[in-house]
């Protein structure tokens, strides 16, 4: 079998119109849909290790095609296409994969074991002088440590890989001491919580199994979403602590607010130092990691596609380095 690259960033080197398609990955993406004549058809999103790319499975039959679920390791048959400006497959079938495919396999991971950035996060708050924040988040990592272990940090976004909820909270958290090493009037052992438990509540908004593949998000995503979420378990946590109310309301603010403005989801602007450090290191992190993704996947003085999570703009690959998205949060 063929390795097709299933990175869309990548596709126009790969694909050609009506290429023949059969490629083994997770489903990010299963929906039922209907069309305008009433017929049922899929909408699906196929991911392996080194991307993904749509696809339109118009053969369902309700009653009679099996009906899968996101997550479920899958081989794909069809047809590459372009549609609107990108490739996607006109599906044929979805079945089994092949018995010696190990889905394991087909997984986007960090680049860091889990274990050791989740040993490296609660070694830097072993170091906090304020015990009231050592102990509110060594209690709440302590709780969803499982989860931890595995969780993404978006859906399609930034740090989509299995572990890259770690990944993305130990950049920050090492781009945070850096900070304080540098500016002392910042108070670490705050930014350093705050760091540390700022997307705690994607563990609720997104649903992922341990193959670390989100497909979509949850009730709780969508009605509550993951800033008020982690703002309500250090909130629980907290209070079950009996961590002054003071010390919470800070950590509150610093997860409400990190987004930065209410049109890109923050329910209060940042109004303490700390707080807005916290949302520039988050919004940094991310970018470095979307501009690497994006640039690694083009040829030197070339131009991607409109990157619309980028403010609508083409990325450029001048070639002076190889780039791929890697952060050095631990020693060798």
């Amino acid at each position: 079998m063929a390795n097709i690259v299933l990175n869309p960033f990548s596709e126009a080197q790969t694909y050609s119109d009506f290429t023949d398609f059969t490629a083994n990955g997770i489903l990010k993406k299963y929906d039922i849909r209907e069309a305008r004549n009433g017929n049922k058809y899929v909408d699906l999103i196929l991911a392996d290790s080194t991307g993904e790319i749509s696809g339109k499975f118009f053969n369902y039959e309700p009653g009679v095609s099996k009906v899968w679920n996101t997550g479920d390791f899958v081989c794909i048959v069809g047809q590459v296409k372009r549609y609107n400006g990108a490739f996607q497959v006109t599906v044929e079938d979805v079945s089994n994969p092949p018995a010696d495919a190990k889905k394991e396999d087909y997984v986007k991971s960090a680049e860091y074991d889990p274990i050791d950035m989740f040993a490296k996060i609660i070694t830097i708050v072993g170091t906090f002088k304020d015990e009231d924040l050592k102990k509110l988040t060594l209690s709440i990592y302590e709780k969803y440590q499982q989860k931890l272990l595995y969780y993404p940090a978006a859906i399609k976004m930034h740090h989509a890989v299995r572990g890259g909820l770690l990944l993305h909270t130990l950049s920050i958290m090492t781009l945070a001491e850096k900070i304080c090493e540098v500016y002392p009037q910042v108070d670490r052992d705050l930014l350093l919580c705050g760091a540390a438990l700022h997307d705690i509540g994607k563990l609720s908004e997104m649903d992922s199994d341990d193959t670390g593949v989100a497909g979509e998000y949850t009730i709780d995503g969508n009605l509550v979403g993951h800033l008020v979420r982690g703002a309500m378990i250090v909130r629980f946590m907290g209070t079950s602590l009996k961590t002054p109310d003071e010390k919470i309301r800070l950590i509150e603010h610093m997860l409400l607010s990190h987004h930065g403005k209410p049109e890109f989801g923050a329910a209060v602007r940042p109004m303490f130092l700390e707080a807005n450090l916290l949302h520039e290191l988050d919004e940094l992190d991310a970018k470095v990691y979307e501009f690497s993704e994006i640039t690694s996947e083009l040829e030197p003085n070339t131009l991607s596609a409109r990157q619309w999570a980028l403010d609508d703009v083409r990325i450029y690959n001048h070639g002076r380095k190889e780039v791929k998205p890697q952060a050095n949060i631990l020693e060798d």
